[in-house]
Formats: structure tokens, sequence, C-alpha cells
């Protein structure tokens, strides 16, 4: 339980501040790492590279190199934010972080997509997604981009591309809740996403595109 508690609390909040500082300022500035820590807090998306700045004690990363990733954590702000976690060795290997978010997309909180923009697990339900994070016997996942709707920020949350109800649809279906839990709207746009190549979403709309096709949600 304590592990499950701390890789949600890694992934799902909004204060990136001390992130942001260290790539804007001091010995570590990039300009590129800091545009994505601005995505992820603005729309939601995650790229690979910042993984090992979500969760404390991981030693090495692809493309990221481990004398950064040390430095961020060993600084006075990254040991400020690792004092937040009941365990600091929530993910300490490449095999520790691929189970973290295998929980995450299990749990529909985040869909893990490839370089073509697919969901790695299009077909598969959640309980097959955890299985195969802890079979050791299996090939990890391969991911390039993390989608986390519940990580979009205030400024996002009612905006959407114009297109998305530019066209008219001929097929409709509407099933009206008086109330609905809270989340629920973000788990399932995630489970949508895996079926289709593309989405564009804000908090209460969305749109699904695949071969010429487009699915609405609102």
């Amino acid at each position: 339980v304590t592990w499950i508690v701390d890789v949600m609390k890694g992934l799902i909040r909004h204060d990136r501040d001390s992130l942001l500082d260290f790539f804007n300022q001091g010995e570590y500035v990039n300009k590129i790492m800091s545009f994505r820590v601005k995505k992820l807090i603005t729309n939601g998306i995650l790229h690979p590279s910042l993984m090992p700045f979500m969760w404390p004690q991981i030693d090495t990363w692809p493309g990221v190199q481990s004398e950064v990733i040390e430095a961020y954590w060993t600084s006075d702000k990254g040991q400020k934010e690792a004092e937040m976690f009941l365990n600091q060795r929530v993910a300490i290997d490449r095999q520790g972080l691929e189970r973290a978010m295998g929980l995450l997309e299990g749990l529909d909180v985040a869909v893990l997509l490839n370089d073509a923009g697919h969901s790695q697990l299009e077909r598969a339900d959640s309980s097959e997604l955890i299985r195969m994070q802890y079979n050791t016997d299996i090939a990890p996942c391969k991911f390039s981009t993390i989608i986390v709707p519940g990580l979009l920020s205030a400024s996002r949350l009612f905006r959407v591309d114009a297109r998305v109800f530019g066209d008219k649809c001929l097929f409709r279906c509407a099933i009206v809740y008086s109330t609905i839990p809270s989340g629920f709207f973000e788990r399932l746009i995630v489970k949508l996403r895996r079926h289709f190549g593309h989405m564009d979403f804000n908090a209460t709309s969305a749109a699904f595109y695949q071969m010429g096709k487009k699915l609405q949600v609102f």
C-alpha cells in the first residue's frame, strides 16, 4: 500500500517549482527539459526523460545523465521534495520505473504511447497490464509519451482545439447522469485513448481520431 501511495504521489501533483528551478538556474540549465516540465504541468503530458525526477533514488535512465539525476535529488530542494515519500526507494532502477508506470496505466490514471502514438496495450485490460509489468519474463513496455489527463492545469481545463466540434456528428448517443465520481471522466478518456491514434481533450470533453473517423465525448 505504501508503494502505491508513493507512486501516485510522485506523478499526481502540480507543484513542480523545484524541478523548474533546477533546469532554469545554476549549473544544469536546460531549456528543453524546462519546456518538458512546463508541458507536464500545463497539458498533463510527461516526457520519459522526466521520469527519474518523479521519484527519488533512481540511479540511471536512458537519455539522462546519472550526474544530473543525482544532482537534483541531492540538492536542497530535491532533498526536501524526497521527504514527502513514505519510502524513498519507490523506483530505484529502470524496471522499477516501468512497474510504477504500469501501475498508473493499470489504474487508468495514465496512458503510455509508443513512437507512433499508439497505446502499449490497445487490447489488454488493466489486470493484464499489471500482470505484464510484474512478470520479469516479459519484455518491458517501451513508450515515448505518457498522457495524464488528471494533471491538466487550471488554465487548460476548458480549452480545446476548435476543430474538435467543428464537424457535424451523424450518430449520437446521450446518457445523462445526475452526478459522476471525481476522476471518472479522466479514466474514461484514458481507456478510450488506447483505441485511437490521436486525442484532443480538456476537463469536460474529448475528441478521438482514427483513420479519418472521429469520436466526440462530452
